[in-house]
């Protein structure tokens, strides 16, 4: 759906018995979701390259701190727990229930992947589309819309 996930490995050869991973292809799955910020970005460029790798516990922590860097600077007036601020937003018109629901399932996968439970190639993947989602949703589809409103207001006379 996003692109594969099946990484390409190169190795070098040198002149002993053992060869060496030098890169492995793609270093980022290119969700195509823009405009975010810095951190958020960073977090889930970092949840990207251990999902390729499948390191699915390291994953579902990083795909939980991207949740936690973009509450933080989407919705900086909610204190306490994730826990807590994702609920908050569950009391306002601007996150759709179904919105909460996703960010409380990649908080889970998190807390699993951070603790005592291994977590699963199959809810791995459910945690990263999870988080595509919302990523989209918070941060690209305003800019669209607000790119969509300057070029009306470009064509109106």
């Amino acid at each position: 759906m996003y692109g594969s996930t099946d990484p390409i490995i190169e190795f070098q050869s040198g002149n002993s018995i053992r060869n060496r991973v030098t890169e492995i292809y793609p270093n980022f799955i290119e969700a195509g979701i823009s405009h975010l910020e810095p951190s958020v970005e960073r977090a889930f460029r970092e949840a990207e390259s251990v999902w390729i790798a499948r390191n699915f516990n390291a994953a579902g922590v990083m795909y939980r701190r991207a949740i936690e860097r973009a509450l933080k600077h989407l919705h900086p007036e909610l204190n306490g727990t994730l826990a807590v601020r994702i609920h908050k937003l569950g009391g306002t018109a601007e996150v759709p229930a179904t919105l909460v629901q996703l960010l409380d399932r990649v908080r889970y996968l998190g807390n699993d992947a951070a603790h005592d439970e291994d977590v699963t190639e199959e809810d791995a993947r459910a945690g990263r589309e999870f988080m595509i989602t919302y990523l989209r949703y918070a941060y690209e589809l305003p800019a669209q819309i607000e790119a969509a409103i300057a070029r009306r207001k470009g064509h109106s006379t």
